[in-house]
């Protein structure tokens, strides 16, 4: 909800911050009595991968997703779905769901393997943190080996299946 009343009042730039809990605030009291309850990382990433292309489809600029990692906010943080590379975690699952939105458009998929094939500067990316978005894939499409190519030059990604 809170998404869509930011794009209807059509900012031109905005910043993603998941709610943490930090020491000593209103909020670590709430959630020490059991009255809040923080999003995981999970969640959050879900979260966050849902509204990022909703504004970037009003035109609207995503300057950043997550808080600047800096060790003095770091020990602050009691509870809360902080992880240093939040934003790259937010952009890897925007991907894997495009990914696995054109796989549904070409099942069956031909027993074998699918090339995912992107740019360098995306590799980490489709791959996933931990590889969490080639395990997704795989347990989606357990019957086909995955391999990454980075040797596009254009485009985010193109999925071959052999």
């Amino acid at each position: 909800d809170t998404a869509y009343k930011v794009v209807s009042i059509k900012p031109e730039m905005v910043r993603i911050y998941p709610a943490l809990v930090l020491k000593g605030t209103e909020l670590e009291e709430l959630y020490q009595s059991g009255s809040y309850k923080p999003l995981s990382v999970e969640e959050a990433v879900g979260w966050c991968a849902a509204i990022v292309p909703l504004y970037k489809a009003n035109g609207i600029t995503v300057l950043r997703i997550g808080l600047h990692s800096s060790e003095e906010m770091e020990s602050s943080i009691v509870a809360g779905p902080y992880h240093p590379a939040f934003g790259e975690l937010v952009e890897s699952r925007i991907l894997l769901n495009r990914i696995l939105e054109e796989l549904k458009k070409i099942e069956p998929l031909c027993p074998g393997k699918i090339v995912i094939r992107t740019r360098p500067d995306l590799m980490s990316k489709i791959i996933g943190h931990g590889r969490t978005n080639i395990n997704s894939i795989k347990k989606n499409y357990p019957n086909v080996d995955i391999k990454v190519l980075a040797d596009l030059k254009i485009g985010d990604f193109e999925i071959q299946n052999h």
